[in-house]
């Protein structure tokens, strides 16, 4: 599925959600309807991945270094969390996807750039604790802060592809993997309040993943370093 079709798939998915939720905001209170301090949070966007070193190891070879780069990819984030006033705590889940745009290897003062296209695919369980900034009067609008950490599994698809060496054609070919990593992010955002049960918001922050390794197949391995990246996103809270 590419990524504009999953964007879109992604944005029917919350409208269906959103709008029974929104509806349900506007109606008038009724006794006993208080909401309580426990909410579901959904969010999606973009996720802009930096530019990550990497080595190459293969048995009977000298290790090789390079670095990938990512395309813009999609992130999303499912969750519960509970309301203590001014702070919060949720626990989620959390995917995204990202195509690398190329691999560059260096080694023996050669360089090989090459537009290999691959795709990773992580989802992580994280828990976080955020902090409602209160700005006072009757403003509907909340900023926070706020930081995730917990673990994330990403997969590396394998790929067969012919690359071209000094006019030479050489096969590649490569395994799928998996690896679990230590992930964190810190985040920033504003809420709206648009009723005692609903809230919108937008944030953006950075995410942090650990190193990772990944078994090519043919004895070879992919080691990839500790890499960041950027992500904005929109969402709501519905207090249950």
């Amino acid at each position: 599925m590419s990524f504009r079709r999953k964007l879109l798939t992604v944005g029917v998915v919350l409208g269906s959600i959103a709008s029974p939720v929104l509806v349900d905001a506007y109606k008038p209170v009724q006794a006993g309807d208080e909401p309580s301090n426990w909410y579901l949070t959904v969010g999606s966007g973009l996720q802009k991945v930096g530019d990550t070193d990497i080595t190459s190891k293969e048995t009977g070879y000298t290790d090789v270094d390079g670095e990938i780069k990512y395309d813009p990819g999609f992130s999303g984030n499912l969750g519960v969390g509970y309301d203590f006033g001014d702070w919060r705590v949720e626990g989620t889940y959390g995917y995204s996807s990202f195509t690398t745009e190329s691999v560059k290897l260096m080694e023996g003062g050669v360089t090989l750039t090459s537009p290999l296209s691959t795709n990773v695919e992580s989802h992580s369980l994280k828990i976080g604790g955020f902090y409602d900034i209160n700005t006072g009067g009757n403003s509907k609008f909340s900023p926070y802060l706020g930081a995730r950490a917990g673990l994330v599994k990403s997969n590396l698809d394998g790929i067969t592809a012919s690359v071209d060496v000094d006019g030479t054609a050489v096969s590649v070919s490569t395994d799928d993997d998996s690896d679990t990593a230590f992930t964190y992010e810190f985040l920033g955002g504003l809420s709206l309040n648009v009723s005692d049960s609903a809230d919108l918001f937008i944030e953006t922050g950075w995410v942090g993943v650990a190193d990772r390794s990944f078994d090519l197949g043919n004895n070879a391995d992919l080691d990839m370093d500790s890499q960041g990246s950027w992500k904005t996103q929109i969402g709501f809270r519905h207090r249950l």
